[in-house]
């Protein structure tokens, strides 16, 4: 509880420290701000494109590669099992004897005559 309250008021006194530094900036010399801030800005722009270039970009590209070797990797595997399981299943196929024939079976499914009526309905064509 102490640690927070001894952070809160040392980041409540530099504020009040910056508050008053930039108050008295612009009333004594307008321009002098305005130039502090942009080059503030123009700094800030600079660290952040050299942090982006050497650190955050690399991180981008490694992650992206490492999913894309994943990804043929995990490609790679299914087209293996799937030529492996073609291949066994041609072998099997092979290896059964030709001599054996398929005895047709007759369908169990049968067709039931009904009433046909010769007169067609007014409504019919």
């Amino acid at each position: 509880m102490i640690k927070k309250k001894t952070s809160s008021s040392f980041l409540l006194i530099i504020v009040t420290l910056a508050a008053v530094g930039l108050a008295s900036t612009f009333l004594t010399s307008f321009t002098q701000l305005i130039k502090n801030i942009l080059l503030f800005v123009i700094s800030l722009a600079v660290i952040y494109s050299l942090v982006y270039y050497f650190v955050l970009r690399e991180r981008h590209n490694r992650d992206e590669l490492r999913k894309y070797r994943q990804a043929a990797k995990q490609s790679r595997r299914r087209q293996s099992k799937q030529n492996h399981n073609q291949i066994t299943k041609y072998n099997h196929k092979k290896l059964r004897s030709p001599s054996k024939k398929r005895t047709n079976h007759p369908p169990h499914l049968r067709v039931i005559d009904g009433k046909k009526s010769s007169k067609k309905g007014p409504m019919s064509l």
